[in-house]
């Protein structure tokens, strides 16, 4: 077998990138445990909230590297196909998983309201209308902001992949997006207020932590040849992935002041372990380059184990759309025997994704069968 390479001059070569499938599978599961995490959000200093700020840190990579992914697989669609195919390719199956998992969860809640938490609140109201309304507004499956977010960013694909063409436009608009969405951010959170720069660079154009991670997948796919050496060295990177998890994680402990009594007015501070934050793009795009730089070893790989990690991994896209009703479930039984056993978050989260995931494949698997049904008749 000849041995794979990562460079950018192989990226014409059609074969599948053994890489992003592992790293979908991990930010697959990091999603998860951010959900299930959630309690973070109700500010209490103590341990069991101490840990989910934990798992916030470690797992907060998630949507990053979905973003970064997206990006490196899309920008360069104008060597492939034309840019009516990749709405019809992409944009297309993307949306129409959105509104599946949409309808499906709606369901859900309204059939069954009280077998899921806050699922009352949607049935109390059900209605074609309040589904329009609901899912217009990511009212249904909050979570799922994500999706919104990357079919913005499909309607923008076909201007971005003109602009990535040229290396020092792509730069360009690199650094003027990290400005904006991570820099400016960081003003803010240590006292500079907002009004000094709002109407200078609040404009949607730059003003998207999304946007600059799916131009950064983009540019690391392209340009890895000409990356520095510290970014091939993967002992540096995994030193860099634990360095700014635990950083985001004492500065989340600090900015909350965990230790001191709570006072009513004290609220959760979220920038510290948030995709806007510095530390969480080290975190972000160390994890990208370690697993990227595993490609050779991982294209070594027998073929059917290959092909069980792009099984998981085309799962994933399930698993977001359906991870929350199964969390919510639970939500209303840890409280009891056999759930008491999913009481610790990190437990909770390699429960629903392998159930999630369980569930999704067969489905998916079920699908196919009957596709192949259909097509021999």
């Amino acid at each position: 077998m000849e041995k794979a390479t990562v460079s950018s001059k192989a990226v014409t070569v059609k074969k599948r990138f053994v890489f992003a499938d592992v790293l979908t599978i991990l930010a697959g599961i990091a999603v998860v445990m951010l959900h299930t995490s959630l309690n973070v959000f109700s500010l209490a200093h103590t341990k069991t909230w101490a840990f989910s700020l934990a798992l916030q840190a470690a797992f907060i990579y998630a949507v990053p590297i979905f973003f970064m992914l997206s990006g490196m697989n899309l920008l360069g669609y104008r060597s492939k196909y034309s840019t009516k195919t990749f709405f019809m390719k992409r944009a297309r199956k993307t949306l129409m998983a959105l509104i599946f998992g949409s309808v499906v969860v709606y369901l859900m809640y309204v059939l069954f309201p009280t077998k899921f938490w806050g699922a009352e609140e949607i049935a109390a109201g059900a209605s074609v209308a309040d589904f329009v309304k609901r899912f217009m507004t990511n009212n249904i499956n909050s979570t799922l902001w994500f999706i919104y977010t990357i079919l913005y960013l499909y309607l923008l694909t076909p201007v971005l992949s003109l602009v990535v063409q040229k290396k020092e436009t792509l730069l360009y608009v690199m650094a003027l997006t990290l400005f904006v969405s991570f820099g400016l951010p960081l003003l803010e959170f240590i006292g500079v207020r907002g009004i000094y720069f709002d109407q200078l660079f609040r404009w949607a154009a730059f003003n998207s932590d999304g946007l600059f991670y799916y131009l950064l997948g983009y540019y690391i796919k392209t340009y890895y040849d000409e990356l520095p050496k510290f970014t091939k060295n993967n002992f540096v990177l995994a030193v860099i992935f634990l360095l700014s998890s635990a950083a985001m994680f004492g500065w989340g402990l600090i900015a909350n002041n965990f230790g001191t009594p709570l006072t009513p007015e004290m609220t959760y501070q979220s920038y510290p372990i948030s995709i806007r934050n510095f530390l969480c793009l080290a975190q972000a795009a160390s994890l990208f380059l370690f697993v990227l730089n595993l490609e050779p070893s991982l294209q070594e790989l027998s073929d059917g184990t290959k092909k069980r990690i792009s099984t998981v991994s085309a799962g994933v896209l399930g698993v977001y759309l359906f991870q929350i009703p199964v969390i919510n479930f639970l939500g209303l039984r840890l409280g009891r025997f056999p759930y008491s056993l999913l009481g610790n978050a990190f437990v909770r989260g390699i429960f629903v994704f392998a159930v999630t995931i369980v569930v999704v494949m067969a489905f998916q698997w079920l699908m196919r069968q009957i596709k192949l049904k259909l097509s021999a008749k």
